[in-house]
């Protein structure tokens, strides 16, 4: 019987050491050696009872991209805040088609009238 308990610990350490030494670290940053990569955010202007915008806010969902969504009838800052990205990118003169994708890599700007997921997917790191 002592054997028994002897052998029974010795295999309880074994898969306990096989389990622990089998888990990913959490930050080990991947197949990229640590590197994170660009640092980017998505942010979607346009209008909840737009149908091009709605459309691609669900592929960016089921693309499981992370983006904030500003209503521009809503937030009038923000619908001014697309309008001085638009007028910066030289796009629009007055009108444009829904949404405005801006895609920010580090702080640089992406901009996109109406763009179709894989435009943007494009540009994501």
């Amino acid at each position: 019987m002592k054997k028994f308990g002897l052998f029974l610990a010795s295999f309880l350490l074994i898969i306990a050491f096989s389990v622990t030494s089998c888990k990913k670290d959490e930050d080990d940053g991947g197949s990229n050696g640590g590197d994170p990569g660009p640092q980017w955010e998505m942010f979607v202007y346009g209008r909840s009872t737009c149908t091009f915008t709605n459309n691609f806010k669900a592929d960016a969902d089921s693309e499981d991209l992370e983006y904030t969504f500003y209503d521009i009838d809503q937030d009038e800052t923000k619908q001014q805040e697309m309008w001085g990205k638009v007028n910066t990118a030289g796009m629009g003169g007055g009108q444009v088609d829904l949404p405005i994708v801006d895609v920010e890599i580090e702080g640089q700007m992406n901009l996109f009238e109406r763009p179709s997921i894989e435009e943007v997917l494009e540009v994501i790191p």
